[in-house]
């Protein structure tokens, strides 16, 4: 079934630039988090596998490197190197606590590291064609008896017009939270490549197209909760593999704006599949393979 909670939260950040590639961060994150709908009273909702309700104090800090050389007429990040470790902590003494099917407070402590690389490689013989590489990782280490530390699946990627759960990880081809665990590792591989330029606005209107572009791509990903030999992290690793238009734009005299269509299909059972069978044997194109979405992938 589905479970509806709300969530709303409130940080403060400080960054240092200690050199012009790299530099510091520090954070403190409070969510609160609820379930919007009563919970029925044979269901437990502490038991392993249900989301958090309750609250998380966390304490995050990390460091980045980026470094890139995009040209006038790049479409994606050219000759770019984004590198970023990450570690959080999740404690009672921080505004922590979890609560039970009685709605009794409890204690969580947790510690999370990620890390990620992105690489943009540009193609020598075709100018503004790209490749862009990306390696995720992550680990939690204490309480893990909630639902997805981690969560893999769906089309949203990076952008500023929506908010997605802290543990969503972008693996397109699948639903949202298609594997879930405390552990997670995820890679992508796109080849970018210009179709045309428009530069062209509409008179005073806030609004400038600037290029459309095209990818194809493919992601792979598992998440997991325990580690016993190599079959508990590649064992039931997912694919997806599909295209994408994208058009990049300016909207407010400034801010950049990136719209992606895609089509994208999971070649394991539970990834959407172009073409799937109803209920009385009839074949049907299925709508999930296709997406729209505002922001890039990576």
């Amino acid at each position: 079934g589905r479970y509806w909670e709300a969530r709303h939260s409130a940080w403060a950040s400080i960054n240092y630039p200690y050199t012009h590639k790299t530099w510091l961060f520090a954070r403190y994150l409070y969510t609160d988090r609820r379930n919007r709908d009563p919970i029925a009273k044979d269901l437990v909702p502490q038991q392993p596998g249900w989301p958090m309700r309750g609250a998380t104090g966390q304490l995050q800090g990390g460091w980045r490197y980026a470094w890139g050389k995009p040209t006038r007429f790049a479409i994606s990040p050219e000759d770019t190197r984004i590198v970023s470790v990450v570690g959080s902590v999740t404690h009672p003494t921080l505004g922590t606590y979890v609560l039970d099917e009685n709605d009794a407070r409890g204690d969580l402590a947790q510690f999370q590291l990620t890390s990620e690389l992105r690489e943009y490689v540009v193609n020598p013989w075709v100018p503004n064609h790209v490749l862009a590489m990306r390696a995720a990782g992550g680990l939690t280490i204490g309480a893990n008896t909630f639902f997805g530390n981690y969560q893999l699946g769906g089309s949203a990627g990076d952008s500023a017009f929506y908010v997605m759960p802290d543990e969503a990880r972008m693996l397109r081809g699948y639903p949202m939270a298609a594997a879930v665990g405390d552990m997670y590792w995820l890679a992508g591989l796109e080849y970018r490549f210009p179709l045309f330029r428009i530069d062209r606005g509409f008179g005073v209107f806030p609004a400038f197209l600037r290029a459309m572009s095209a990818n194809v791509f493919i992601d792979a990903g598992s998440a997991f909760s325990e580690v016993d030999e190599v079959e508990d992290v590649f064992g039931d690793t997912l694919v997806g593999v599909g295209a994408e238009l994208r058009l990049s734009t300016f909207v407010a005299w400034g801010y950049g704006v990136t719209g992606r269509a895609g089509f994208a299909t999971g070649l394991m059972d539970s990834g959407f599949k172009p073409v799937q069978e109803t209920e009385t044997g009839e074949k049907q194109i299925d709508p999930r393979v296709f997406y729209f979405q505002l922001g890039g992938s990576f």
